[in-house]
């Protein structure tokens, strides 16, 4: 009887697992697919840690997820095409910035340039290598 259980248990888990993955594939947060499918967000993290099988589907949904949302960004970015014009018009200059600095970071990152001019004096501590056991603890706030 226990054996019949835990395979009804196996196949109630794997479909609200599938439940799950259909609602991530729609909606592309664990929130809200968790919500959606009636489970808790410690659920999904609990069979992802202890299930190779299910966090290796999710680790593949995620990537396709991730791929239309990217597409979904450049279409933001470069707005409508005007065939009149022959060119993409309006769009989110923003998204535009983000999108450039992510493909190519060489030329597009945030650049910093720092200069130093004058001395940087530094006091130099106690020789801790001339000092016994006990000078040490009482230094550390440890007196033996």
């Amino acid at each position: 009887m226990a054996q019949i259980r835990r395979a009804s248990t196996k196949v109630q888990v794997r479909k609200r697992q599938d439940r799950f993955l259909l609602a991530f594939s729609k909606t592309g947060t664990i929130m809200r697919a968790a919500i959606a499918s009636k489970i808790t967000k410690q659920c999904v993290s609990l069979w992802r840690r202890n299930d190779p099988a299910f966090e290796k589907r999710f680790q593949d949904l995620e990537l396709e997820v991730t791929s239309l949302l990217e597409e979904s960004a450049v279409d933001s970015a470069l707005g409508r095409w005007d065939a009149k014009e022959k060119r993409y018009v309006g769009g989110d200059s923003i998204l535009k910035i983000f999108l450039l600095k992510s493909r190519k970071p060489l030329i597009y990152r945030d650049q910093f340039k720092v200069e130093h001019a004058g001395e940087i004096k530094t006091t130099p501590g106690p020789d801790l290598s001339q000092m016994t056991k006990e000078q040490l603890l009482e230094l550390a706030g440890m007196k033996p």
